[in-house]
């Protein structure tokens, strides 16, 4: 996610707050206070979009009948 060169996101702004296995990051835009809210507020609606696709994942299964959640 981090350049080794000068350690800033190798994607470049405004696509460098995402990175891999849940990892964000926050104010490496060389933006200053306006960059770094940008980036969280990425962050947040993209932690919205994941908290409301695994909770519409879990919802199917917990109203399935009670007969189609065993094993036979």
């Amino acid at each position: 996610m981090f350049s080794k060169v000068d350690g800033y996101p190798t994607k470049p702004f405004p696509n460098g707050w995402k990175g891999e296995n849940g990892l964000y990051a926050v104010g490496f835009t060389k933006r200053g206070l306006l960059g770094a809210s940008m980036d969280a507020k990425n962050i947040a609606e993209d932690i919205e979009r994941c908290w409301k696709a695994e909770a519409k994942h879990t919802t199917v299964f917990a109203l399935l009948p009670h007969n189609l959640n065993h094993d036979y």
